[in-house]
């Protein structure tokens, strides 16, 4: 069973997050153009992933995730966000392919990946200023 979120609640969310832009380290614009950038570029990437293999990339709920990192943290370090659960990804993927339990087809869950990179921001993002 797959469930789908309203694209109502997921905008009414975005929006209720841009009301309080004032708290984040980023601008309204800045919260908007990541939330459009990261958006944009996971559909064109799951687009072109469709076309070639036949079968979606990403989920629909990881292009969204990754659109309400890119409001919370602006269009640079949303787009670190999803490099980092890449690799965070390709680890476990080829660590779980090494002991046998998964195939090369198999699908990972990326949102636990895009979650544990997000909640473990603030202590990167010092480790990579200092």
């Amino acid at each position: 069973m797959i469930l789908h979120l309203p694209v109502i609640l997921i905008l009414g969310g975005s929006g209720f997050l841009l009301m309080f832009s004032l708290f984040l380290p980023v601008t309204a614009i800045g919260s908007i153009l990541g939330m459009m950038t990261l958006f944009i570029c996971l559909s064109a990437i799951n687009q072109v992933y469709r076309y070639w293999r036949g079968v979606d990339g990403f989920c629909e709920g990881d292009i969204w995730l990754m659109g309400a990192v890119g409001c919370w943290l602006g269009p640079f370090s949303a787009m670190l966000v999803f490099l980092m659960a890449c690799v965070l990804g390709a680890i476990w993927g080829l660590t779980r392919i090494a002991m046998g339990q998964e195939q090369m087809t198999s699908a990972l869950p990326f949102a636990l990946f895009i979650s544990i990179v997000f909640i473990c921001w603030p202590m990167i993002n010092l480790l990579l200023i200092v």
